[in-house]
């Protein structure tokens, strides 16, 4: 009895992935945020005057850091921004100099992933998202960095919202959206009949190796157990 409702919860159980909201940034939600400007604290008015620029300064380089947050089981991130280029309309301008950098920060505070979203065209606003992997963040604990690293205060990014969601988990092996049997088969069919289709998303829990752990994580994450 116990193992057949054990089997209707597999049946029916699915998890959909990149609905969960990690982190937030925004004019009603700025606590633990950091800009690192000298004399700017952040504040609902700085942030809808759009004077949270990201630039490099005399003083430094401007940027923006979130809190940290827990990444456990989840194999990317996807950051959305929604910013105004702030000198779009000054011949000054270049939308090259102010294409932001997204980093993923370790506790430490070492890069672990970035990218570059290039601007090309003058445009405001400005709305964009990246996805940033996590799995191999140490201890499952990272920040989000944003920073303008060439741009000058004619090419500054201002901020207005970051939102910071779960891109994957590292139990969708089939990295179709949900976790379910589907995701136990394909573990199985690598297991046991050679099948590499999804060797490369097959080691959810991140031992280097892809064996029955693998399967007890897939298991645990649609019963909703912790470990994933």
């Amino acid at each position: 009895m116990i193992r057949a409702a054990m089997m209707l919860c597999l049946c029916l159980a699915t998890l959909v992935a990149g609905a969960d909201e990690i982190l937030r940034f925004d004019s009603r939600n700025f606590d633990d945020w950091t800009y690192t400007r000298s004399g700017y604290v952040l504040s609902r008015d700085l942030i809808n005057q759009d004077k949270v620029n990201l630039y490099k300064g005399e003083a430094g380089d401007f940027t923006l850091v979130s809190p940290l947050a827990s990444c456990t089981g989840v194999g990317s991130v996807d950051v959305a921004v929604v910013a105004n280029s702030t000198g779009y309309d000054d011949s000054r301008y270049s939308p090259s100099l102010g294409s932001p950098a997204i980093e993923i920060l370790d506790a430490a505070g070492n890069v672990v992933s970035s990218v570059v979203y290039k601007f090309t065209t003058r445009e405001r606003p400005r709305e964009f998202t990246v996805s940033l992997p996590v799995a191999d963040v140490a201890d499952g604990r990272f920040r989000v960095r944003l920073a303008c690293w060439d741009a000058n205060i004619y090419s500054a990014l201002s901020v207005r919202k970051v939102i910071v969601t779960a891109g994957y988990s590292m139990a969708d092996v089939n990295r179709d959206g949900t976790i379910n049997t589907a995701d136990v088969t394909a573990l199985y069919n690598y297991l046991l009949q050679g099948d590499t289709t999804h060797a490369l998303t097959s080691d959810v829990n991140g031992d280097g190796s892809i064996t029955a752990g693998d399967v007890t994580q897939v298991y645990n994450a649609i019963l909703g157990l912790s470990g994933e």
